[in-house]
């Protein structure tokens, strides 16, 4: 029984519908909080909060991870966690994928 209720658990995200996800305005505010090591070891991605919903980013070109972790290395400048940003994104299609999301623009808002 343990067996088949694994298999129902594994397979049941496979084949489930994401939710309907609202559309996103263009250039939405958004919180970069860290680095989203469930990605993958090599090309990861970023953690983003816009109105109290978290969502898993694609990796960005020229945008590093600091050693600590604790910070990142935009093209040569170091900029600590969180941090806010303008952006364009869509939402990814696919299984389980109702929070992640790839970024079509980013850019840094200045204080």
């Amino acid at each position: 029984m343990n067996v088949l209720s694994a298999i129902i658990l594994l397979t049941s995200c496979l084949t489930a519908t994401p939710p309907a996800l609202q559309p996103v305005a263009p250039e939405q505010t958004a919180t970069v909080s860290g680095y989203d090591f469930s990605r993958c070891v090599c090309c990861g991605g970023w953690i983003f909060s816009m109105e109290n919903t978290r969502y898993l980013g694609n990796h960005i070109e020229g945008w590093e991870l600091a050693p600590d972790h604790s910070k990142i290395i935009m093209n040569g400048d170091t900029i600590p966690f969180p941090f806010d940003v303008a952006m364009d994104f869509n939402h990814e299609e696919g299984n389980c994928a109702e929070s992640r999301i790839t970024i079509q623009t980013i850019e840094l808002v200045k204080d």
